[in-house]
């Protein structure tokens, strides 16, 4: 532990474990990346970075106080160099993983360390798309198989609600209707799962792509899903540059 966690703990009751903030956030990004949750689990893992970075090494869960969290929040502005919508970003991962420990018992607070923060909300981002641009991207026509496999997969999200492209590729496509978990709320432990039948328009996609022998869509890469997500994306907007449509993500 370095010099500023020492200080800390100095003025800090001695805690009831010695549960750390690294820890705790360490767990949260591998449960995050075992549910495929990838870019959530950057995130996560970054700030943890800089927190650790600001404390000098790792800090037991029950020293951080408000004035440390102040601290941070000054050290992301001056330090780090971060705007605003960005230090609350980093703020609110902070607050997740030290609430995922007060539920998990491995912490108490009488007072919350985030009393005297202000979080900024990140600005609400403009992702709606029009039909004629859906219209535009189902009926793109090319030889380049990663463009049409991102074509088919963006449309197979929207015939399905917005699926996202984890549970697009677990689904057992063999079955109608289909049935799944959503990898985004799997971990909250509800067990819901979503129900839909596959729309006519959607069958060619699924008889394209899907391999037989399991039911699921074979993308033909040995990529990682990161990479693999990533080489999607770069293909989306290859195909909403020829398309002319501006931003468009999956």
């Amino acid at each position: 532990m370095g010099p500023v966690g020492r200080a800390l703990l100095a003025n800090t009751p001695a805690p009831n474990n010695a549960t750390t903030f690294q820890a705790v956030a360490d767990r949260y990004t591998a449960d995050l990346r075992e549910e495929g949750r990838h870019n959530y689990a950057d995130l996560i893992e970054r700030n943890r970075r800089y927190f650790t970075e600001y404390t000098n090494g790792d800090l037991p869960l029950a020293a951080i106080t408000p004035t440390v969290i102040t601290g941070y929040e000054r050290f992301l502005t001056r330090k780090k160099g971060l705007g605003s919508t960005t230090v609350g970003m980093m703020l609110s991962r902070t607050r997740t993983v030290i609430n995922r420990a007060i539920r998990a018992g491995d912490v108490t607070y009488q007072v919350s360390p985030f009393a005297l923060a202000r979080i900024k909300a990140a600005p609400a981002r403009e992702v709606a798309i029009t039909a004629d641009a859906i219209k535009a991207i189902r009926d793109y026509d090319t030889p380049v198989r990663m463009l049409r496999l991102t074509r088919d997969l963006f449309m197979l999200s929207f015939y399905f609600g917005g699926a996202n492209l984890g549970d697009l590729l677990a689904i057992d496509w063999r079955r109608n209707p289909v049935e799944y978990v959503r990898i985004k709320t799997a971990h909250m432990g509800t067990g819901d799962a979503v129900v839909i039948p596959v729309p006519d328009a959607a069958r060619p996609i699924v008889e394209a792509w899907m391999d037989t022998r399991t039911g699921r869509i074979d993308t033909g890469y040995n990529a990682s899903y990161r990479n693999f997500y990533r080489a999607l994306c770069r293909a989306l907007d290859r195909i909403a540059a020829d398309l002319n449509l501006g931003k468009v993500v999956f």
